[in-house]
């Protein structure tokens, strides 16, 4: 089989690559993922490209991982659109996870190739609480440095993007 990487390349996928080292990495099957959010039942076009992609990864024997947001997908989308993601209600959220479980179970079904893996992360995170993270995650963060660092650049927003 062809380099999945030379593949995409030649049918547009690919503008440019970290380096060339990624050809030889993918010489052996690597796992990757793509993630979606479930903010409706169905995807949007600008999801295609990352899906076709996928395909082409396990066809070419790679494991695709889709990764749908059912935790995520909970919380506002601070990656600074115009506007906020849609807060669900967690029956029409679990309802848009299913709907999309069951689309990649359908559009990453090819008898040849590794079988893909569809996770919702809420399997995992669901259950984080804040006690949990502060704990585990907020431990390494002191709060003097981070003041600081706002004091020198003199705005909160442009540190945390809000």
């Amino acid at each position: 089989m062809k380099n999945v990487i030379d593949l995409l390349q030649e049918r547009g996928f690919i503008d440019q690559i970290t380096g060339p080292e990624l050809r030889e990495l993918v010489m052996k099957p690597i796992r990757l993922y793509l993630g979606f959010d479930p903010t409706a039942e169905s995807l949007h076009l600008g999801n295609l490209l990352g899906i076709v992609a996928l395909a082409w990864f396990q066809k070419c024997g790679h494991v695709p991982f889709a990764l749908i947001g059912g935790a995520t997908g909970r919380i506002g989308d601070p990656s600074g659109k115009s506007f906020e993601r849609p807060l669900l209600s967690e029956e029409d959220l679990a309802r848009n996870v299913k709907c999309l479980t069951t689309f990649f179970h359908k559009i990453l079904a090819f008898p040849e190739g590794p079988k893909p893996v569809i996770l919702n992360n809420n399997e995992w995170l669901g259950s984080f609480t804040l006690i949990d993270f502060l704990r585990d995650v907020g431990k390494y963060f002191r709060i003097s440095p981070m003041l600081s660092y706002t004091a020198r650049v003199g705005r909160w927003d442009e540190l945390y993007g809000v």
